[in-house]
């Protein structure tokens, strides 16, 4: 009995292990909740009061999103690079080198803040453009200008970003995570309260909420630091570090895969934005649909970016002390709690369609669209994971395969050919057609394209599962420049 017992703890793990996990990524999971939560309830504060007046409230509230999806695009941009850093910190951190977590932080501030800085010049040259593009000169009840002063705020807010990733993610290495969760919570209430108050009492209005998220920011940026000063009696002065740019040059060349896939991952996103608006031709309806479902799928992903810094922890940490076997033994771990946690992850989401759609109205696109949603989404969190698991051995080029390849090979060349190059190829092949009717979807582009979407998550998910177990990620090194 005692060696079957032995044998189940080490194919499954122990509740010690799943319960130590959870420790660990709860905080981290409820902080990024909050810190996506700050975007989201943008939308809902703006919508409740547009309607409040009498206005279009989907116009209203698709204005918001766009330059919401900015700020979320290039906050995946900034976490990328934290993430990047953060493998090299866990390795030290097991090596008990403290020269070199100053240098690898130092070098996460340089890259988080000129990458930040890059974006909002971006963003602020193309703001017009953009926004033009994507509501096709239609008449809203919001004004482009209004809406490109929301989104020079939200660009603004990059900038203290940028510190508090940096911050974020070397304090969860040191397993110090309740810090990110007070100082997010706090600049969560802040602006909250603040949104509330410029929104209803200021001649702001709308604008008055993007001021708000970028004084929130702010404060957060501020609330982390002084944490840090006040609890972290080593690695102090890090930022007064000369000698970092050998880390700095460490960091890209091993992480520029990772960086390379994320900017890509991202441009993806930027691409389906703009054909699901041309598709629409102007209709708010299906594109704040579409925008909101995307919006709750990024709070679930924010929620898995705790499993990235516990596989930072819980793989290069054993691997920086040559233990494989534990190694491979917690990220076998880590599958099962990901696969139990997405499933309950998936149907919590359920929550958000009532209160959408209190302000909306009924919408059965919308109710599609979040079912197939809710279906793909363990399928994007196990892929997510087991990359995280050989990105933190040093397989960076794990993402290119698994996130990006499939984009590339059939996301793009459909979106291209069906909205860009030969619109009415989609009307040309009826089975299309049949195939959505028979899966109980309304048939158009915009659900085929979507469908495709989802489809590419499962793809994903087995793509990673056959380079988990062909490539020996755990005998990869984080110095090597070369994978082969």
């Amino acid at each position: 009995m005692g060696d079957d017992m032995e044998r189940i703890r080490k194919l499954f793990g122990s509740f010690s292990f799943y319960r130590s996990l959870f420790l660990l990524v709860f905080p981290i999971a409820l902080q990024q909740l909050l810190s996506m939560g700050m975007s989201f309830f943008q939308t809902f504060l703006v919508g409740a009061y547009v309607k409040s007046q009498g206005n279009d409230v989907h116009e209203s509230m698709l204005l918001v999103q766009i330059g919401n999806r900015y700020f979320l695009a290039f906050q995946a941009l900034l976490l990328a690079v934290s993430i990047t850093s953060s493998l090299f910190f866990a390795k030290y951190l097991g090596d008990e080198k403290e020269d070199a977590l100053r240098k690898v932080m130092k070098a996460n501030l340089v890259l988080s803040f000129f990458s930040a800085l890059f974006m909002l010049v971006i963003g602020f040259l193309f703001r017009y453009p953009m926004l033009k593009a994507l509501i096709q000169a239609k008449d809203s009840t919001i004004s482009i200008h209004t809406t490109a002063t929301f989104y020079l705020f939200l660009l603004l807010s990059l900038i203290p970003l940028s510190i508090t990733n940096m911050f974020s993610y070397m304090l969860r290495n040191l397993k110090k995570t309740k810090y990110p969760l007070i100082s997010t919570t706090i600049s969560f209430l802040f602006h909250g309260l603040l949104s509330f108050i410029l929104l209803y009492y200021t001649p702001l209005k709308i604008v008055g909420i993007s001021v708000s998220f970028f004084l929130s920011r702010i404060l957060e940026t501020l609330i982390l630091y002084k944490l840090y000063k006040k609890n972290i009696h080593f690695i102090q002065g890090f930022y007064k570090e000369k000698g970092y740019k050998g880390e700095l040059f460490n960091i890209l060349k091993k992480g520029w895969p990772v960086l390379l896939s994320q900017l890509l991952q991202e441009i993806f996103l930027l691409l389906m934005f703009f054909a699901y608006a041309r598709i629409a031709k102007g209709q708010a309806k299906e594109l704040a649909a579409m925008n909101f479902v995307t919006q709750v799928a990024d709070i679930a992903y924010a929620i898995l970016g705790g499993m990235g810094t516990a596989t930072a922890i819980l793989i290069a940490i054993p691997l920086g002390k040559k233990k494989i076997e534990e190694a491979r033994n917690n990220g076998r771990y880590i599958q099962g709690y990901v696969i139990v946690f997405s499933l309950i992850l998936s149907l919590a989401m359920l929550i958000f369609l009532p209160i959408y759609q209190s302000l909306t109205g009924e919408d059965p696109f919308l109710k599609e669209v979040f079912i197939l949603q809710i279906i793909s989404l363990p399928f994007l969190f196990y892929s997510q994971n087991l990359m995280f698991i050989m990105r933190s051995a040093g397989y960076t080029k794990g993402h290119f395969w698994i996130t990006i390849f499939p984009s590339l090979a059939i996301k793009v060349p459909f979106v291209i050919l069906f909205v860009f190059f030969y619109p009415s190829l989609y009307e040309k092949l009826p089975f299309l057609e049949t195939i959505q009717k028979t899966l109980g979807l309304t048939p158009s582009l915009l659900m085929f394209l979507y469908l495709l979407d989802r489809f590419l998550e499962i793809a994903r998910a087995f793509i990673a599962f056959f380079l988990y177990h062909k490539v020996k990620w755990y005998e990869r090194k984080l110095e090597k420049a070369n994978e082969g």
